[in-house]
Parts: structure tokens; C-alpha cells; sequence
């Protein structure tokens, strides 16, 4: 299999979930460009925010499966305890080749509702 020399950005949707605070994401959600599922490509990393910030969200848990509740292939965390924003880029993209699922991980403290904002970067595998 030969890959594309280009470098062919997948313009991915911004994913918004309301989380209370002490929980995770209820269940994988599909990663997304323009409404519908990305089927496959190489992830580059994240963008995630907060609508504000908590003092006990310093590692916030966002995992990358392969398919919903799969093998994970990126985990990382995100400190979201002073900023409201945080980016994560690979050194090594990830390639998928399934549409992958994400999960928002334990966020910390009791301070009601949070609403989290992710968006992947991800690139197409010819």
C-alpha cells in the first residue's frame, strides 16, 4: 500500500459534550468531518476546551479507540485546571483505518456541568 505525498487536512467537526463534573463521557463518540463518521486517516492530536476552568481538571483524561470501546490507540491528558484550553500534538501520527471513538475521561471536582469542545487533527490516508 502506497500512501498520498500530499498533505490533505480532514476539516473535522468541533464535538461539544456536557459533562458533570466527576464523571466521564457517557460512551465513545465517533470523530466526525461535516456530520458523518471519519473512515479512516492518520491523527495528528487535539484541540480541547473547557467552558472554564477547574482547579482539580490538572489531567484530564481523552482517549482515541479504533472502534467504539476498541483497542486505544492515543491516551493522553490534558490540564484544564487554570486555562480552558489545552493542544496535544503527536510526534508520530496515529493511523486509523476505522472510524475512531473518543472518550472524555474522569474530570475532576463537583462543580456542575462543564461543557468540553474537542476537535481532532486529522489528515487523509490516500
Amino acid at each position: 500500500m502506497s500512501y498520498s505525498t500530499k498533505e490533505i487536512w480532514v476539516p473535522t467537526d468541533k464535538q461539544a459534550e456536557d459533562i458533570e463534573q466527576g464523571t466521564s463521557s457517557n460512551s465513545p463518540v465517533a470523530v466526525q468531518a461535516g456530520g458523518a463518521n471519519i473512515a479512516r486517516g492518520l491523527c495528528y492530536g487535539y484541540h480541547i476546551k473547557a467552558s472554564s476552568a477547574h482547579a482539580t481538571n490538572g489531567a484530564l483524561p481523552v482517549k482515541l479507540f479504533d472502534a467504539s470501546g476498541g483497542d486505544t490507540l492515543y491516551s493522553t491528558t490534558a490540564d484544564l485546571s487554570a486555562l480552558t484550553e489545552a493542544v496535544d500534538t503527536l510526534a508520530t501520527p496515529v493511523p486509523f483505518f476505522g472510524t475512531p471513538y473518543f472518550v472524555i475521561g474522569n474530570t475532576g471536582g463537583s462543580a456542575g456541568t462543564l461543557t468540553y469542545t474537542i476537535r481532532f487533527f486529522v489528515k487523509a490516508l490516500a
